[in-house]
């Protein structure tokens, strides 16, 4: 059998050796020159296969010549979409907010998930639920935590209902966090909603220029002191998500400020995690701005970690392989506002030319417009992603948002090779530093 290198494979020089890394397996490897020498000894028939090329198979950075990579990577997007094992919505429980995020893409209608609409999503679970193996919902808003009785009232019937039928249930929230009191977060433990996100726009004085509460003003400190209230009580089995958004373009110090007490306060605490997004304005109206929209997100994180190499990993969630670019992919994945409304994406809540259908008082999906992927799922990849099957970025971001490509009928490009070789250069570099002073402190 003859191997030649894979179809995804990044293959980087630097001064001391060779990065290799796959966007379809995720994984990456350092190699020394005489190593990667060897490799491409290997390859060209010179020497038989030793421990580095044994290595280099098994991990997927050398397949066969007889493999067709595109087939595996687009059969593998298509059982995913098709064959999730879990039914998943996104509600809407309120579209009332005490913020008003001036980016937010929310129209506030102050309308509320009513016990008749939250009817209608029950009886549409009971039809579902022995189609799948569990059942997970994100409750967002607007701010859930408005309508907390609600919320808990609505979350511990489908709990129930779930632990009944013998079946996963797994709900989140989704939450400024100005309201996540420790009486509230209680609450929300109490009733098994134990993964919460909450979002945060850079340190004090950048935060609260963007996300004031419309009746007492600056956020930041109060969210703050909820989450540190939180940390001291003596519970586990809960999951914290710090969102801190940064903009593309601009000076990056309110997120390394923001870095700074997220290290001091959070990071050696396993029940929160820490991720960081660009904000994105998916209105733009500009084709070629909307089209070239997460251009400059990677040189604003490598800037952020240069100055926190704790955070390295954070680097590669840029340009991990999944399995789709987001739910609006899923065949068994919905957005449902207050009115049980069905949208694309929740980017486009309540925007009536991407409203789908809706649920039916019998608990039916009845879809208006077409767009989820019901039948031909791969003939309709095949046609959409035809300009992306031969890119080694293609497991990274399958073509990226969905709402750009149906109003355009173009692919944004979610990153290039260029930002890829830089994320992994950084990368590497850090964790090569990091090996080199462990060895120097044992030398000592």
């Amino acid at each position: 059998m003859r191997y030649v290198y894979s179809k995804y494979l990044y293959i980087i020089n630097d001064d001391k050796g060779v990065i290799m890394y796959s966007t379809k397996t995720g994984n990456i490897v350092y190699l020394e020159k005489i190593e990667f020498e060897d490799v491409k000894s290997y390859l060209d028939g010179e020497i038989q296969a030793n421990d580095t090329i044994n290595y280099m198979i098994e991990y997927g950075f050398l397949v066969s010549d007889e493999t067709d990579e595109v087939k595996s990577v687009i059969d593998e997007h298509v059982y995913s979409i098709e064959n999730s094992k879990i039914f998943h919505l996104t509600v809407y429980l309120t579209e009332e907010c005490n913020f008003n995020c001036e980016y937010c893409f929310v129209k506030k209608s102050g309308r509320i998930m009513e016990e008749q609409k939250f009817g209608q999503l029950y009886r549409l679970l009971e039809k579902k639920i022995n189609q799948y193996s569990g059942i997970d919902i994100s409750w967002f808003g607007g701010e859930p935590l408005i309508r907390i009785e609600n919320l808990i009232e609505y979350n511990k019937k489908i709990y129930h209902f779930c632990e009944k039928n013998g079946k996963k249930y797994n709900s989140s929230i989704v939450t400024n966090g100005y309201y996540l009191t420790l009486h509230n977060f209680l609450k929300l433990y109490d009733n098994n909603i134990r993964n919460i996100q909450v979002t945060f726009d850079g340190a004090e004085n950048k935060h609260d220029s963007m996300r004031l509460d419309r009746k007492e003003g600056a956020s930041f400190d109060i969210i703050i002191r909820n989450l540190r209230k939180i940390q001291k009580m003596a519970f586990h089995e809960y999951y914290i998500t710090i969102r801190c958004n940064y903009e593309i373009g601009k000076e990056m110090t309110d997120s390394k400020e923001f870095l700074k007490l997220y290290d001091k306060f959070f990071s050696r605490d396993k029940r929160f995690s820490l991720v960081l997004k660009p904000i994105v304005n998916y209105d733009e109206i500009d084709e070629q701005k909307l089209l070239s929209i997460y251009k400059g997100k990677t040189d604003a994180l490598c800037d952020i970690i240069g100055e926190y190499t704790q955070y390295a990993d954070l680097l590669m969630e840029l340009i991990r392989p999944r399995k789709y670019w987001c739910n609006s992919y899923s065949c068994n994945s919905y957005v449902v506002n207050a009115m049980g409304e069905i949208y694309m994406c929740d980017a486009v809540i309540n925007r009536q030319e991407y409203k789908l259908g809706f649920i039916t008082e019998d608990g039916d999906i009845k879809i208006q417009k077409e767009y989820k992927l019901y039948s031909k799922v791969k003939e309709h990849l095949l046609k959409e992603l035809k300009g992306c099957l031969n890119c080694k970025r293609l497991p990274v971001c399958y073509g990226s948002c969905n709402k750009i490509y149906h109003l355009l009928g173009k692919r944004a490009c979610s990153i290039n090779d260029s930002d890829i070789e830089k994320l992994l250069r950084m990368y590497v570099r850090i964790y090569n530093e990091r090996i080199e002073v462990n060895e120097n402190n044992i030398k000592k």
